[in-house]
């Protein structure tokens, strides 16, 4: 009886560490998917969401990509509006996980109206369609 991570990795195992080195432009993947057994690739996918890149590179699973187009042009500071929060936890936690910068806010009363705040770079279109928050971008700073 064979076991499951002897097995050789699934399409969606290939799938989801495709797109999690989409996070990672400056790096390449160096072994071949399709060698891969579920439990490598299990793994592989575990490091790729810890983050776990030096691990990565000593193993030889990653290298670093030395191609031009590869080359990120600096990140522009963008400015959003974001409003229609329920309390300020939600604002919070959508400041902190975008790393943004209040820059301005509204009150009316105890409730907030909105806030301005400063990211550098995109917000990336999955946070955007993770938060209740209504994001509004309003000009490069």
């Amino acid at each position: 009886m064979r076991e499951w991570h002897n097995e050789p990795a699934s399409d969606l195992q290939k799938k989801k560490i495709l797109s999690l080195m989409s996070l990672y432009p400056q790096y390449k993947l160096i072994v071949n998917l399709d060698v891969l057994k579920k439990g490598q690739a299990h793994s592989l996918i575990g490091f790729l969401l810890e983050k776990n890149l030096s691990f990565l590179l000593e193993k030889r699973i990653l290298a670093k990509d030395s191609s031009e187009s590869i080359k990120e042009r600096p990140k522009e500071k963008q400015i959003y509006r974001i409003s229609e929060g329920d309390d300020l936890a939600a604002y919070s936690i959508f400041r902190n996980k975008v790393k943004g910068k209040l820059l301005q806010y509204e009150l009316h009363g105890s409730d907030i109206v909105f806030q301005i705040i400063e990211v550098l770079g995109e917000i990336p279109e999955d946070i955007l369609k993770s938060t209740n928050l209504k994001v509004e971008k309003l000009e490069e700073a």
